[in-house]
């Protein structure tokens, strides 16, 4: 039977421009959707990633996992469905896939992309090395 210390409640992620808090000031059209949901066992990056500050953009992500790895659920898959992203984010998708692979080793990711371009297959090919 588990106590209230050993249960770790983690609040859903999503990204800001997921979520529609824009400002006038700023262009989050060039940030991934992020979703990291244990509750509803979803977790997703979809759309394309150039965000202007990767490091601080993805930072935010990177505390979930944190967070997250102190109670992962089970053999879950990262969901990948990017349209494009630059080489700043490919650095840090890197760590993301990393730290996920670490949570469990029944953790996948699931690589999706468009069969009509080979940029993205090709992409995935390269991360899966």
């Amino acid at each position: 039977m588990s106590t209230l210390e050993d249960i770790v409640i983690v609040p859903a992620y999503r990204s800001v421009y997921a979520i529609g808090i824009e400002s006038e000031t700023i262009d989050h059209s060039n940030e991934p959707y992020i979703e990291m949901d244990a509750v509803q066992r979803k977790f997703v990056i979809q759309g394309v990633s150039y965000p202007k500050h990767p490091k601080e953009f993805f930072s935010h992500v990177f505390l979930w996992m944190e967070i997250y790895s102190l109670s992962p659920l089970p053999a879950q898959e990262l969901s990948i469905e990017l349209k494009a992203f630059n080489s700043a984010s490919s650095l840090l998708f890197i760590k993301l896939f990393e730290m996920w692979l670490s949570l469990g080793p029944e953790n996948t990711i699931g690589w999706y992309y468009d069969t009509q371009g080979d940029e993205m297959y090709e992409s995935g090919m390269e991360f899966a090395i």
